[in-house]
């Protein structure tokens, strides 16, 4: 986090829009072979750096952060 704080503290986190969608096929895809190639202490991540920008986006399963999170059985704080 850019002030330092703990990334692991869910406190730290908000969920701005939980959008409940389905994926075109080739993120699914791109998301399983990720978590199928990730070692047992390796996050799969797929990341989209589109043309001529600076930042990314970074998709992750849900279940793997939440155990990335250490937290398993704790909801995300989604923002209204």
């Amino acid at each position: 986090m850019a002030d330092g704080g703990n990334m692991r503290d869910k406190k730290d986190w908000l969920v701005i829009k939980d959008i409940g969608m389905e994926f075109p096929e080739v993120l699914t895809a791109a998301l399983n072979q990720a978590r199928s190639n990730a070692g047992e202490r390796q996050l799969g991540i797929i990341v989209l750096h589109p043309q001529g920008q600076r930042d990314a986006i970074v998709i992750m399963s849900l279940a793997d952060f939440r155990d990335w999170l250490g937290n398993t059985e704790a909801s995300l704080p989604i923002a209204a």
